[in-house]
């Protein structure tokens, strides 16, 4: 989630490995955003995806050995996909770099709490849904003001001349800050789809005026092969 990164522009967050990182009161906090498809040809709900992935990020899965294992498979795989080149090979050798990939995740819990710090998983849906764990990492990541009854003195946030909305809590910016970055990416997408459908990619056939492809590069090329493969 870019925009989630781009709008947390507060002195309070700096980016690192962990996308996020979090200072408040001497404490170090790490957060990982990461973004699933609301559909999936996986059986499990949107809600199971992301929980497991929140459980792998902070546990890890597999062993060491495990992956090299893997890694030793599949580089035989690869090596055998060079020497012979066919097809097959080679699309098993990339099914077992997939699953070299995966084979091992060491997990950011454990690193993190060596270093007296804590890592947070954030997880959201592709139109910028909020799960229950990125849920969890907002009062690591707002603005302190947040927590100050309405009568009491003290620093509020502040959105600045940047904002073209103003919001009484650093929370309530940031969830209209990703709604909007995601209304905006969505429509970015739907217009260069329409653009790309209504533009032709050749002119339109005069014996077939509703084809548009009758007279592109690409059929000609494949007449042409056609026309070779009968005179053969």
């Amino acid at each position: 989630m870019r925009a989630l990164l781009r709008l947390l522009h507060t002195p309070y967050v700096c980016s690192m490995i962990n996308q996020i990182t979090v200072r408040r009161e001497g404490k170090t906090y790490g957060i990982d955003v990461h973004a699933h498809s609301a559909t999936s040809t996986s059986a499990h709900s949107l809600t199971d995806r992301i929980a497991y992935a929140d459980t792998i990020k902070r546990n890890g899965k597999g062993t060491v050995e495990a992956y090299h294992r893997a890694q030793a498979a599949c580089e035989a795989a690869e090596a055998a996909a060079r020497a012979d080149n066919h097809p097959q090979l080679v699309a098993r050798a990339r099914a077992m770099r997939r699953a070299c990939n995966q084979a091992h995740h060491g997990g950011y819990e454990i690193a993190a709490a060596a270093a007296g710090d804590t890592f947070l998983p954030a997880g959201f849906s592709e139109y910028a849904g909020y799960s229950d764990s990125a849920r969890k990492t907002l009062k690591y990541i707002m603005h302190p003001g947040d927590s100050l009854a309405r009568d009491e003195p003290g620093e509020r946030f502040d959105g600045g001349v940047a904002a073209s909305w103003a919001t009484r809590s650093h929370r309530m910016f940031t969830a209209h800050s990703v709604a909007v970055s995601a209304t905006r990416a969505v429509y970015r997408a739907a217009s260069r789809e329409t653009r790309r459908t209504k533009t032709p990619s050749s002119p339109p056939s005069a014996k077939y005026p509703h084809k548009y492809s009758a007279h592109s590069t690409r059929s000609a090329t494949l007449r042409t092969a056609r026309m070779s493969d009968r005179s053969t």
